[in-house]
């Protein structure tokens, strides 16, 4: 099962095409996003409308963050399903899937894969802003803060270093990537 675009310079065209379709909702669905900042900030004591969350198999991915956190096949399935999700609902994707996907891929040495997870959280953040900056709105929330997403960013520089080594190892004979 194909999960994630094997070119790493489609990503981001990846992203834009999911995002394409939600560009509509982000009007309507900016108030709700207001209401949930405003809820999370203490402002609000309640939050009215629908929060919508990614599903695997009909099911909540919150649902699969405990028990499924060391398996990475799991871990890229809810990848996708939240970008899915940004896509059809307009809400920010959860960084816990990307990092812990990431930090599964190192583990397995797959540095091809942490780099491409990382780069997606980021783009998808990005595309996130650009397109409330469209409809002229700022973020109701700054999703930039997250400590997982900044895990996630200050761990991208040393996953390409790992890619580049293990590439350079490979060309050399010296291990099988």
């Amino acid at each position: 099962m194909e999960i994630l675009p094997k070119d790493n310079s489609n990503i981001r065209e990846y992203i834009a095409q999911a995002m394409r379709a939600a560009l509509p909702p982000f009007e309507s669905r900016y108030r709700e996003l207001e209401a949930v900042a405003s809820f999370l900030s203490g402002k609000t004591k309640s939050l009215s409308g629908e929060v919508f969350s990614a599903k695997i198999d009909g099911k909540p991915t919150c649902q699969f963050a405990e028990s499924h956190k060391d398996d990475l096949d799991m871990m890229l399935r809810a990848c996708k399903a939240e970008l899915e999700n940004m896509a059809s609902t307009g809400c920010v994707v959860a960084p816990f899937y990307f990092e812990r996907a990431a930090i599964l891929a190192k583990k397995q040495k797959r540095y091809d894969l942490e780099v491409k997870v990382c780069e997606l959280l980021i783009l998808a953040h990005k595309i996130f802003k650009d397109a409330y900056r469209v409809h002229g709105k700022k973020p109701p929330l700054n999703i930039d803060a997250s400590p997982r997403y900044e895990k996630v960013v200050k761990r991208l520089p040393k996953a390409r270093e790992n890619l580049r080594k293990a590439i350079a190892a490979h060309k050399n004979g010296a291990i099988d990537v």
